[in-house]
């Protein structure tokens, strides 16, 4: 199933990370579960780290990269809270919208 242009991962709240499979848009390690900032490049570590901090702190709820470039994804976090507010992880977007911008460029 590749019906989304978009990529979903589940983070609990010990930063062990599952990507979801809805058919992956990029290049990811084995679908299982693994520690979160462990599956992506080390010179982003810190990008992905700071906001799941600001989540587990309750500083924000949402953070949203962006494009590097025209072929770069764009990356959404949402925070998932329960009933008491508690943090119990988060969902990470990978958005592939290169296929669209080409499109918009062509016209």
């Amino acid at each position: 199933m590749n019906l989304l242009p978009v990529d979903i991962t589940y983070i609990d709240r010990r930063d062990a990370a599952l990507l979801l499979e809805l058919g992956s848009r990029f290049a990811r390690p084995a679908h299982r579960w693994q520690q979160g900032s462990h599956r992506h490049p080390a010179n982003i570590v810190p990008t992905i780290e700071q906001p799941v901090a600001d989540f587990k702190a309750k500083k924000r709820i949402a953070w949203r990269s962006t494009a590097t470039s025209k072929a770069s994804p764009v990356v959404c976090y949402l925070a998932i809270y329960d009933e008491n507010g508690e943090y119990t992880g988060a969902v990470e977007l990978v958005e592939d919208f290169s296929e669209g911008r080409a499109v918009g460029e062509q016209k």
